[in-house]
């Protein structure tokens, strides 16, 4: 008989599978029960309430003088569809009224403290960035240095603390946990606005990053609009800002901003030494338009004068040392300064500038190429010169300044142009080319004109002029050999006549645009004025205090029938006295005096006739151009003598005595 037998159970294979998931149905049954004691634990450590009450704890311990306020805070798992876990805190608003701070005041649309999970599970500081979006700074008053004297302060001045722990304040017999550092700030826009800003700088990502704990390295960066064109706006203005703060070697300030302006670009850095005050800096423009630059200028009100910089561009590189915090002192170096547009070009190479108060600089040259002196003067905002003067033309050559009081230019200008006019017609005579140097010293301009080119004309000779530093006074020293001017503005001036070479020596004086002195004498081969043929002509003139005197000699002289002078004369000529139609004279002589050029008289006036005989005059015009005078013709026999009365453009000739010579 058989013993008893073990027996193995005997399962299907249905069965062997619904044992074989039992272990992995357990810890899925596990996990879920863990998530959902974790969600549970969670949802009751970040509930708005418990979150909020934990921000107003922690705002109430930064500084008694800022209050903190705020909208809203709650947890946040999520960041678009990314997950993360972060404090959401709302509408933010900080604000003092200390004016050692400039009372500043901050708002803020969302600031968000995202937190490590991770760190949190191992006891660390969780929070190692702050972000922020939209994000205003109002510095309501001006700066005020509050520092204290060490020898007065009794106490130590409470500080702001570094950051505050977002955890509850542990109970007694509990670790401090030390305050969290952050090495992140980040906000999405920053805005600050300044009672001495006359507009809010706006940044862009802006933030602010602990590269180093020991020694301690800050950076900042952002983005902006710095040169904002109101006109264009904001695509032509991207700039970079970028600034570090380090502790080693030394405690030093460092920042750059580089951005486009409009077409040109620019380039801005500089250095700080905390401890020695000394500040590097370094500015480089490459074809930024000037109009844009001054604006720049005196919004920081260091231009106060209107500048006219239309079309005109700015390219330089600049470096300056400022010493101990002291402007007046510091020095710059200009390098490779071009104006260029339609203005022409101006070229510095080098300029070293080595005090601000009072300005003193190292002697320099500048360079000019066709640079308009109209444009150069409406740069400067200064008037046409004079209306005697068409366009003022091109200038090319260079300038070697010394000092303001020590100046020498010397170049070419072409294409100034004299207004001449006759009868309510004008033309204008262009000179193609004048050579000139000129030197100020002490506050006196010397200028010597070696070379003088009237288009379709001639000028042989050399002019000096001697000004003051503002023009106001000068005096004119011209000696020409030779002068011929344009057959236009001959035809214009002469009435369709000729005016051959002429020739002379004259000084000039001009006080406050007037002139006021003249001396000389003037020479003429030949001309034909209005039908009047004069041939050998010479004037010699003094005019000076208002009253000017001439002397006249001409050789030769003939009127013709028809010209308005023999329509003026026609009652005083015999038939006889003609000459193929025309009035013949020589030897003319007379003195002019005139004052203040309303009141002329003449005397002396004598003429022989080519047919025999002379005339002779006296007379004058007072400040009404009433005449009144007399003319006598001595003619063979025969004497004639003629009164003369009426306006100057329309005289009387009354004959009074008509007798003959006695033999």
């Amino acid at each position: 008989m058989m013993g008893p037998q073990s027996r193995t159970p005997r399962y299907s294979n249905d069965d062997k599978n619904l044992i074989a998931e039992q272990p992995g149905r357990l810890v899925l049954f596990s996990g879920v029960l863990l998530a959902v004691t974790l969600g549970l634990i969670a949802r009751g450590l970040t509930s708005p309430n418990k979150v909020k009450s934990m921000i107003e704890s922690a705002a109430a311990r930064i500084h008694k003088d800022i209050r903190v306020d705020f909208e809203g805070a709650q947890m946040s798992l999520a960041n678009g569809i990314m997950p993360r876990f972060a404090v959401v805190i709302t509408q933010v608003k900080m604000e003092s009224e200390n004016e050692c701070w400039m009372k500043p005041r901050l708002t803020a649309d969302e600031i968000r403290l995202p937190l490590s999970f991770w760190a949190l599970l191992q006891g660390q500081n969780p929070i190692t960035q702050v972000e922020a979006g939209q994000v205003a700074i109002d510095l309501r008053s001006a700066y005020k240095n509050c520092e204290e004297n060490p020898k007065d302060q009794k106490s130590e001045a409470p500080k702001i603390k570094q950051f505050v722990t977002l955890k509850q304040a542990p109970g007694s017999g509990h670790k401090t946990t030390p305050p969290p550092q952050v090495n992140a700030i980040l906000v999405d826009r920053l805005k600050i606005s300044a009672p001495n800003l006359t507009e809010a700088v706006d940044l862009n990502a802006f933030a602010v990053r602990l590269k180093s704990h020991a020694p301690r390295v800050v950076e900042v960066t952002a983005k902006t609009h710095l040169m904002k064109d109101d006109q264009v706006g904001d695509y032509l203005s991207h700039a970079t800002v970028w600034g570090e703060y380090s502790e080693f070697p030394r405690n030093t300030l460092q920042a750059r901003i580089s951005g486009n302006w409009r077409e040109g670009s620019y380039h801005v850095k500089a250095s700080y030494d905390m401890k020695s005050e000394n500040l590097l800096s370094e500015l480089d423009l490459k074809h930024v338009p000037l109009s844009q630059a001054t604006q720049i200028l005196k919004k920081f009100q260091w231009l106060k004068d209107d500048v006219n910089a239309r079309q005109i561009w700015v390219s330089l590189n600049a470096q300056a040392e400022i010493t101990k915090s002291n402007f007046k002192t510091a020095q710059m170096q200009l390098k490779d300064l071009r104006l260029e547009g339609d203005l022409g070009d101006l070229t510095i190479n080098e300029a070293r500038v080595v005090s601000f108060d009072p300005v003193k600089y190292f002697p320099f040259t500048i360079d000019l190429r066709r640079v308009s002196l109209e444009k150069l003067l409406g740069l400067m905002n200064k008037s046409h010169p004079s209306p005697i003067l068409g366009q003022l033309g091109t200038f090319t050559g260079s300038a070697q300044i010394t000092d303001a009081n020590n100046v020498e230019i010397k170049g070419v200008q072409k294409g100034l142009e004299f207004i001449f006019s006759n009868k309510g017609q004008r033309e204008l005579q262009a000179l193609s080319e004048i050579a000139t140097n000129m030197k100020l010293e002490k506050d006196r301009w010397n200028i010597q004109i070696s070379r003088f080119v009237p288009e379709q004309g001639t000028f042989d000779g050399a002019l000096q002029v001697m000004a003051d530093k503002e023009f106001k006074n000068l005096e004119v020293k011209a000696k020409a050999n030779e002068i011929r001017l344009a057959p236009n503005v001959v035809r214009l001036m002469t009435g369709g006549g000729e005016f051959g070479a002429f020739s002379g020596d004259l000084a000039m004086k001009f006080a406050e645009g007037q002139m006021s002195y003249i001396r000389g004498h003037l020479n003429s081969e030949s001309f034909n004025i209005e039908g009047v043929e004069v041939s050998k002509a010479k004037l010699n003139i003094d005019y000076s205090g208002g009253e000017a005197h001439a002397q006249t000699q001409v050789q030769k002289m003939a009127v013709n029938v028809g010209s308005p002078a023999f329509q003026i004369l026609k009652d005083l000529i015999e038939p006889d006295w003609m000459i193929d139609n025309r009035l013949q004279m020589k030897s003319l002589n007379a003195q002019f005096n005139a004052k203040s050029f309303k009141i002329l008289n003449w005397k002396n006036f004598s003429a022989q006739l080519d047919k025999g005989g002379r005339l002779l005059s006296d007379g004058e015009w007072n400040e009404n151009g009433i005449l009144s005078g007399q003319v006598q013709a001595q003619a063979g026999k025969v004497n004639h003598k003629w009164l003369i009365s009426g306006q100057r453009d329309e005289p009387i000739f009354t004959l009074v005595d008509a007798a003959k010579k006695k033999k």
